[in-house]
């Protein structure tokens, strides 16, 4: 197809220009390795323990895992691991809430459950790099919905404001860049060697390829919706189309294409497309005391878990923020991350 034509020629330019080999890169990450790691560092981050469970799901491939405090050694909540392709199955990466948790009328408490859907390889099998980042963002959604500790169902776990919803999982991508984080579960299929400096770097360094396009098309996303939502209804919406891509995209238009309508973002988000980006700028503030304090210090984790985690969307998310980080809200931290800072 023509976008995998556009991204095997993107790939190639990224190694040309980096000497960074992905499918190199890709034999020193197993889903099982990974999956491994992610809970040992949420376990530590957040005091944790998953707990493997004997359960019968909708597949044989899925796994059921349970979430227990390690303070209290009670138990917190279930996700379902449904991580491998096969025909007729979701072909994205999502959380999906199973069960929304609250607080039932006699005082119980109803705990949550989600599943984590993907369609990575098989065990064994080399895990693209880009992969990897995916299950950190996804499985920040999961404990975004786990850990939450409201009373209502409609303000739990990732029942937040659109233009939030997607800082935690954002913000957790990161994990997958840091060396000393990857070094604790990656490791090469036959040698066990830990990544070279030189392919740990040339990773690094090409991280920002194509991200000024990428991020002008988001941008060009974000007023394709909001033009659609906001014009008075009876008019062409390819005449939109050309007249929002020709003010900020760098492409020119290709005539009688039609992308609004496989632009699956338009129903449901409802003129909330521009939620990523501002989420995106919001979880680069946020990494900031991250970055400052430890991305696996367990202090600051807390700090993020109790008083913005287990709030889901029971108070306003920029003020969470703010207690959060001790000062308002700021976007510098995704203007530096985006000039290359």
């Amino acid at each position: 197809t023509k976008l995998m034509t556009a991204y095997l020629i993107f790939e190639r330019l990224k190694d040309k220009r980096y000497a960074f080999d992905s499918k190199e890169l890709a034999n020193y990450f197993e889903i099982e390795a990974v999956t491994r790691g992610l809970f040992a560092i949420t376990a530590k981050m957040y005091g944790l323990e998953y707990r493997p469970v004997n359960e019968e799901a909708w597949h044989p491939d899925v796994k059921v895992v349970e979430l227990w405090s390690s303070d209290t050694h009670e138990p917190i909540g279930k996700f379902f691991l449904d991580l491998h392709s096969r025909d007729n199955k979701y072909k994205h990466a999502a959380m999906f809430t199973v069960r929304t948790p609250r607080t039932l009328p006699g005082g119980e408490r109803q705990g949550p459950m989600a599943a984590l859907v993907c369609n990575f390889p098989r065990p064994g099998e080399p895990m693209p790099h880009d992969q990897v980042v995916t299950y950190f963002h996804e499985l920040g959604h999961v404990l975004h919905h786990l850990l939450t500790e409201t009373e209502l169902a409609s303000f739990a776990g990732t029942n937040t404001s659109r233009d939030f919803v997607e800082t935690p999982s954002q913000m957790f991508e990161e994990w997958a860049w840091s060396r000393p984080v990857l070094d604790l579960f990656a490791s090469h299929a036959e040698t066990k060697a830990k990544i070279p400096d030189e392919l740990f770097q040339a990773l690094t360094n090409s991280r920002r390829f194509g991200m000024a396009l990428a991020t002008e098309r988001q941008l060009f996303l974000a007023r394709l919706d909001f033009a659609y939502h906001s014009r008075k209804p009876g008019f062409d919406t390819t005449e939109v189309l050309e007249e929002i891509h020709g003010k900020h995209f760098s492409f020119p238009y290709v005539p009688k294409t039609h992308f609004q309508s496989s632009f699956g973002h338009l129903i449901g988000y409802d003129a909330g497309y521009y939620g990523y980006q501002w989420a995106l700028a919001l979880a680069y503030d946020v990494l900031g005391r991250f970055k400052k304090e430890g991305l696996l210090n367990p202090s600051v984790a807390k700090s993020w878990r109790t008083t913005v985690l287990s709030k889901g969307g029971s108070l306003d998310e920029r003020g969470l923020i703010e207690k959060f980080l001790g000062r308002p809200p700021s976007e510098a931290a995704y203007g530096d991350f985006l000039r290359g800072g």
